[in-house]
Order: structure tokens, then sequence, then C-alpha cells
């Protein structure tokens, strides 16, 4: 048996081929012969089961049809009374006539008579709409269970004004009880010659099953050759599901006969290749993940969507350039494993915030961290918002950092709106890339910062200033660019906090 057969999945397909063919034509005899007795006794067996449900629908017409009687007489007592009750002021002899069907209830009174009469004549009902009656007798016998509530209130109030409509009403609602019960001794009459009729066609069924069996006793000579053709077409079949992949569902195979070995070899190949499969899996999931930490989302997921070549010209991008201050310092004077600690900490800290507030992690450079906005997506309005915050976030993360370390670790950032160029590069080891002049710039502006300071340019300033408070630096010469227009990111406005 493989080791597949005791993995949760499809059960596994049993292949049994213990016996040659010789062995199995020395039990057709007896299979036969079973197989008549056998056919005989399930046929007895079904026609039980008939006769047991006719009786069963019988008993339960019987017994609705014995409700329906013993409503039958409640609501002609009420009835009665409906009768008696408009002449018993003054009418001594109709007050008695009262006083006795109240007795024949079995009530004190005629108040209590007419609420008992209702309730069991709704009661007796109620129980013979639930037996086993065809649907149009159930529904007609809730019906005439929710008409019987109507007369309790006029015959407990006198009958007072409408006497004559009543007692109408009454007269025909008994109409209609009398002929439910004759629908339902009609229909208990039609069940007992259906019974009758069943009781027929079960002598001949019966007769059919065993000259079935004899008819069977011939087939199994026909059929005894499709057996071992059988057997070599599952282990085919098998063998083409291998072949196609469908590789979750093992086989047990019985017997040591050729067929019984080969589906055996089947399926240690199939849990081989299942197993390769898997470890394939296995492998181009860790692909994705580490594509996942190198690019980002929407270029990873255009990478395995098949674009070979993807570079993207935006002509509007915002630029974080950051850059840790007194790093080297530090790594002079902590160990190899601490520094890697803090920096990790730090860049993950920083990957939180752009992920928080929307932009996009490019790189990193040793200690700088290069993020942007409508880079991998087309430019929204609030780009240079979101960058702004997350370099304000920033700022905090390294102040953090620096109080829990005990040392003056600082950061300069610059911001900067400009056209850049996205692209995947290399060709053995990717790597996703920006540049353009607002890359540059903000690179200058960051360089040309102090500590703890976020210098953004003038095109960034007329994007921020409605939201954020800036200070004007005046004109600052830039290595490579020249004098420019520099403001100082402070923080939100008051408003926008």
């Amino acid at each position: 048996m493989s080791d597949a057969a005791n993995r949760s999945g499809p059960p596994p397909v049993v292949f049994n081929d213990r016996f040659s063919v010789r062995a199995k034509m020395l039990v057709v005899g007896l299979a036969v012969t079973a197989a008549t007795a056998l056919i005989g006794w399930v046929s007895y067996s079904a026609q039980l089961e008939t006769a047991k449900a006719g009786f069963s629908l019988y008993d339960d017409v019987l017994q609705s049809l014995n409700y329906a009687r013993a409503a039958q007489r409640d609501f002609a007592l009420l009835r009665n009374l409906a009768r008696a009750a408009p002449s018993r002021e003054g009418d001594s002899g109709a007050s008695a006539m009262i006083a006795e069907l109240a007795v024949d209830a079995g009530a004190p009174d005629a108040v209590s008579a007419v609420r008992l009469l209702t309730k069991e004549t709704v009661e007796n009902l109620r129980v013979a709409a639930e037996r086993e009656l065809p649907p149009e007798l159930a529904a007609r016998a809730t019906g005439l269970m929710q008409r019987v509530e109507l007369f309790r209130e006029p015959v407990l109030a006198g009958l007072a004004d409408d006497e004559p409509r009543l007692l109408a009403d009454m007269r025909a609602f008994a109409d209609d009880l009398e002929l439910f019960v004759q629908d339902l001794a009609a229909e208990g009459f039609r069940v007992r010659e259906e019974m009758g009729a069943q009781a027929d066609r079960a002598a001949w069924r019966i007769g059919a099953a065993v000259a079935g069996a004899i008819a069977i006793a011939i087939l199994v000579s026909l059929l005894l050759g499709e057996v071992v053709a059988s057997k070599v077409h599952a282990a085919a079949e098998y063998s083409d599901r291998v072949a196609s992949g469908e590789l979750e569902q093992a086989v047990v195979a019985h017997g040591g006969t050729e067929l019984a070995s080969l589906m055996r070899s089947l399926d240690r190949m199939r849990e081989s290749i299942r197993r390769q499969i898997g470890q394939i899996e296995e492998l181009r999931q860790r692909a994705d993940r580490l594509v996942d930490s190198m690019l980002p989302a929407s270029v990873a997921a255009r990478l395995r969507g098949g674009e070979e070549r993807i570079a993207d010209a935006r002509v509007e991008a915002t630029i974080v350039f950051l850059d840790l201050v007194g790093f080297t310092e530090l790594s002079r004077r902590f160990g190899t494993s601490h520094l890697v600690e803090t920096l990790d900490a730090i860049f993950h800290a920083l990957d939180d915030a752009a992920a928080q507030h929307g932009i996009e992690k490019i790189k990193t450079i040793g200690d700088a961290y290069l993020a942007a906005a409508g880079v991998t997506r087309d430019t929204a309005p609030d780009d240079a918002a979101r960058c702004a915050s997350f370099a304000l976030a920033a700022r905090d993360v390294v102040a953090a950092r620096a109080k829990d370390l005990g040392y003056p670790l600082g950061v300069r950032i610059g911001l900067h709106n400009g056209p850049v160029v996205a692209a995947i590069l290399g060709k053995d080891k990717l790597f996703f890339d920006v540049w353009g002049d607002a890359v540059n710039m903000a690179s200058r502006l960051q360089s040309s910062a102090q500590i703890g300071e976020i210098r953004v340019s003038e095109t960034a300033y007329w994007r921020l200033r409605g939201s954020f408070a800036l200070t004007a630096l005046g004109a600052v010469e830039l290595k490579g660019i020249g004098a420019t227009q520099v403001f100082v990111l402070k923080g939100p406005l008051a408003g926008d906090v």
C-alpha cells in the first residue's frame, strides 16, 4: 500500500485482483444459486415494505376519519347550543335545553360548553390533518379547523342581531364537514383496494425476480470474460488519470497478479510525481516571496503575468530620499549583529510607515532609503501629501530609535515632484530602480538638509502648502543643480492633523 493512501484527500481507488479466471469460474455456480435466493428475498422484502407502508397509510386514514367524526359530533352540539341560545331569556324550556346540552358537552354551563366544544372540534380536526393524508384532504381539514374558530364568539354573544346568517354559516360548515367525512371514508376504501392490487403485483414480481435470476445465470457466463478486460481497463484508466495530472487519489491494490503489481507500480509513480510537484510548488512560492520582497507588489504581479520588459515613464512622481546620519559612527561602536539588528528594525519601521501612507518603497542604498508615490501606478492628487506624511513619520521613527539606543542618530530627508523612469533591470539578478531629475533633486535636497530636517523643492511646496506648514529657506546652492528655492517641511497644519 502506498503512503499516499493514508493522506487526506479523495478516498483511494481499491483494485482487487486476487484470483485467476479458473478460480472465478469455480465460484460461478455458487454465485448463481446465491443470486437466485438473494433476488427472491430482496423482492419479497421490498414488497413487504410496500405492504407495511400501505397498512400505515390505511391506518392513518382510518384514524383521521375517527377524529373527523368526533369533530362532527362536537360541532353538532355546538350548533344545537346556537339554535337554543336566542330563546333562553324568559324561556325555561330553552334554558333547560341549554343546560342539558352543556351537560352532554361535559361543561358546567353554556359558556364553558361553547368554549370546550370549539376547542375539541379544532383539536380533532388538527389531529386529523396531521395524519398522513393526500394533500387535498389535509388542506381541507386545516381549512375546516380555521373556520370553527369563527363561530365561538358569535355563539357566546347570544347571536345578537345576526342569528339567521350565523345559523346558515354553521349549517354550511356542518355540510362541508359531512362531505369531508364522506371523502375520508372514500379514501380509506381506495387505499384498501390499492393494497389488494399491490398484493397481486407482489406475487407477479417475485416470480419475475426468480426468472430474472435464471437469466442472470446465463449472462454471468458471458460477462465472465469481461471481468479480466475490466481490470485491464481500470489499470489503463488510472494510468491516464495520473498522466493527466490527477495525483491526489491513491490506489490500494490487493492480490499478487500481474495487474495488481502494475497498479502498485502506478501508485508509487503517482506518489513520486506528486511529491516532486509539491517540491516545485514550494520552490515557486519561495521565489514569489523573494520577488515580492525585492519589487513593488504591482511590478511583481506584472512580472508573474508574463511581461518581459517592464519600464514606465511617469510625467510626475513624488520622490522621498532619506539618509541616516550618524550610522557610520554607530557601526564603529556596535558589533555587526547589533548593527544589523538596529538597521533592520529601522527599515522595517519605515516599510510599515510607507505601507500605512500608501507609498512604495523603491530600494535601500546602504543606510539610505528611497520611497515614491506615482511610480508603480498613475499619479494621484494626494501623492505629495502622502509622501510628506511619510517623511514626518520616518523622522519620528529614527528619533524614537535613537532614544532607545541612547545615541544621537539622526536623519536628513529630501522630497521633490517631477518626471521619472521606472524599470526592472538586470538579467540574472533582477532589481527595480527609478531614475530621472526628480530622484536627483530629492537626493540633493537631502544632502543639503540639516539633521532632522525635511527639505522640499518649490514644485513640492505648491502641492503641500494648503495642508502642511512650510518655511522658506530662499535660494540654496545644490550640487550639480545650482541655486534652487528650498522649503523646510515642519508638519501638518492644525486643521489637517
